[in-house]
């Protein structure tokens, strides 16, 4: 037996519960490199960190990350750094066995030590350093790239996603522009560490 609709008083509404909705976090999303994810360090994904933006853009290419237990700093080993001043259009490429990501709380710096001593790579930041996880098929491509000589591609393929991080853009191949405050250390440190150049 059907039951009977029963009109509704004035002014009610029918509302329908709908299920709540979580939003995955963007794959692109700058992390703090003193807050990365142990998920990030037990899967071994590959980073990629950002040094150095503006005339010059230097990043570090990280399949293996580990968590440092003295002061919250981060290693990153078999790395592949690449920097490209963007007038010539000049990249150098190099490989480093191990790279600490650190903060000196002495000036208030981050950097990034290939030695893990007084040598540092361009570019110490008041900030830490924007970071992003390549995707599996990217993380692919940049490696086949890096095997084969073909740094160019690696850096244009990492380039585009960073400069669709907030506070950061592009505004020609080859260029990549921060905030102000990003990775501008480089009177922070005189006295105190040594930059590689």
């Amino acid at each position: 037996m059907a039951k009977s609709s029963r009109p509704k008083p004035p002014g009610s509404k029918v509302t329908k519960a709908e299920p709540s909705r979580k939003t995955a976090p963007s794959k692109t999303a700058p992390r703090r490199i003193d807050r990365l994810p142990a998920c990030a360090v037990a899967m071994e994904q590959t980073l990629v960190v950002l040094l150095e933006a503006g005339p010059v853009v230097s990043i570090l290419i990280a399949p293996h990350v580990c968590a440092e237990r003295d002061g919250g700093a981060i290693r990153l080993e078999d790395c592949t750094y690449l920097r490209v001043t963007t007038r010539s259009g000049r990249l150098s490429a190099c490989h480093y066995p191990r790279v600490e990501i650190l903060h000196d709380p002495g000036i208030q710096h981050w950097l990034a030590s290939p030695d893990g001593f007084d040598s540092v790579l361009p570019m110490p930041s008041r900030v830490p350093y924007a970071i992003i996880e390549l995707s599996e098929l990217t993380s692919r491509a940049v490696e086949n790239a890096l095997h084969e000589g073909d740094n160019a591609a690696a850096f244009m393929m990492i380039r585009v996603r960073f400069a669709a991080l907030p506070g950061f853009f592009s505004s020609r191949p080859g260029k990549l522009s921060a905030p102000g405050d990003y990775a501008a250390g480089r009177d922070a440190i005189a006295g105190r560490y040594r930059l590689i150049e």
